[in-house]
């Protein structure tokens, strides 16, 4: 799976403290939006307990990942853990039916209002954050289409190494999608239906930045590190 990143990209590297697992890491610049530059994970994480979907026990103060049909080498070789959104954004297992701060039962809430640009932890590690929509937007050239973000193992040129890969996800009670899309969480809910929360979509060729799955649906997530907004 060295294949899945570009080889003309000079990578940085992060390991995550919790596990040692190494990630490769790209930057890109957010101007004018913002003076900081961005710094992204190039694969997808891969943190927390694998369990096969008939095992999983919902239980809080657990972090249980998914691997695509049940099989840890999809975990292990870019295409990372597979999350629910309340389990991907460390919330109460009951916000994954109903909106947060609704109930006793879902208690957890955002720290901000600002969704396209919320640095939310989730999942990730301490400095890092779940990857919003702002820094989905401000990837070189994805107001071209997909193919400049997609891995060259999924037919694209990976621009600036962040090697989507096509990975699918658990969907409606079954492993699907494997080579046709790449759906991954941002914090945001979608604000008219409490089952569903917002991701990211991306085929071979498109790029749908606002586009939604139902909360139980095990999808990926990628870390960025924090940074200061001027």
């Amino acid at each position: 799976m060295s294949k899945q990143y570009n080889e003309n990209v000079e990578y940085g590297e992060f390991t995550d403290p919790r596990d040692g697992k190494v990630y490769r890491t790209i930057t890109y610049a957010a101007k004018p939006y913002i003076s900081s530059n961005i710094v992204a994970m190039a694969s997808n994480l891969n943190y927390g307990e694998m369990v096969p979907v008939d095992s999983a026990t919902n239980a809080d103060g657990v972090i249980e990942k998914f691997c695509y049909n049940d099989d840890p080498w999809y975990c292990e070789n870019g295409f990372g853990g597979l999350y629910s959104w309340s389990e991907a954004m460390n919330f109460h297992r009951a916000c994954d039916t109903l909106f947060l701060g609704s109930s006793a039962d879902c208690p957890n809430v955002f720290d901000d209002e600002n969704s396209e640009r919320r640095q939310h932890q989730g999942i990730c590690p301490e400095g890092w954050h779940v990857m919003n929509e702002f820094e989905w937007r401000r990837l070189p050239s994805t107001n071209f289409g997909s193919f400049k973000m997609l891995s060259k193992l999924f037919m694209g040129t990976d621009q600036v190494g962040f090697s989507a890969l096509l990975g699918g996800g658990y969907l409606r009670g079954k492993y699907k999608s494997m080579g046709m899309y790449g759906e991954y969480w941002v914090p945001a809910e979608t604000g008219d239906d409490a089952l569903y929360a917002q991701t990211t979509l991306l085929d071979e060729y498109e790029v749908a930045f606002r586009d939604s799955e139902q909360k139980p649906s095990k999808l990926p997530i990628r870390c960025v590190m924090n940074y200061s907004v001027d």
